[in-house]
């Protein structure tokens, strides 16, 4: 079960990478459809994440 988490942790910080660069500016018009889109499946990963972390910790 720790093992799980400890992938799912890397996998989502690997995926939040973009965003923590200052640099990076978020432009609606310019970003394409697939990268909305999993944007999209990023944050419903996160949102299944936390609800696992939950679970875990009421283990």
């Amino acid at each position: 079960k720790s093992m799980w988490n400890m992938n799912h942790t890397k996998e989502l910080l690997i995926l939040n990478l973009p965003f923590k660069n200052k640099t990076y500016e978020w432009k609606p018009k310019k970003v394409s459809t697939s990268f909305g889109f999993s944007l999209f499946k990023i944050e419903k990963q996160r949102k299944r994440f936390n609800r696992q972390i939950k679970k875990d910790s009421l283990d």
